[in-house]
């Protein structure tokens, strides 16, 4: 089946820190954008169009950042069900993110 998504809606962009350097003295942390979309049905003889299945979601990007500005390779949108499911990826990213950001600073 094919789908597109609407526009997104109710966007909210934060920065997160996480406390520590790279070595070039850049604050290691996280660009998070979340947001709203609805996926409607598409005809089949349309061009282009998404994978999501028709419904209400839940979604968030997240990026790495240097000094708040993005670092590294473009991340997908990722899609839920519930604002809680979304919650739950991100806090598990940012545990991650923060480990990994640590170990780095020790080198």
């Amino acid at each position: 089946m094919k789908t597109q998504r609407s526009e997104q809606m109710n966007v909210a962009k934060r920065l997160e820190t996480f406390g520590v350097q790279d070595r070039l003295h850049r604050t290691i942390g996280a660009r998070i954008i979340t947001f709203e979309v609805t996926v409607t049905e598409l005809p089949e003889t349309a061009t282009a169009w998404c994978t999501l299945a028709p419904g209400y979601y839940y979604g968030v990007n997240i990026k790495a950042t240097r000094n708040g500005e993005g670092y590294g390779a473009l991340q997908p949108d990722h899609y839920f069900k519930t604002p809680a499911e979304r919650d739950v990826a991100i806090d598990k990213y940012l545990v991650s993110a923060r480990s990994r950001a640590q170990k780095r600073e020790g080198r």
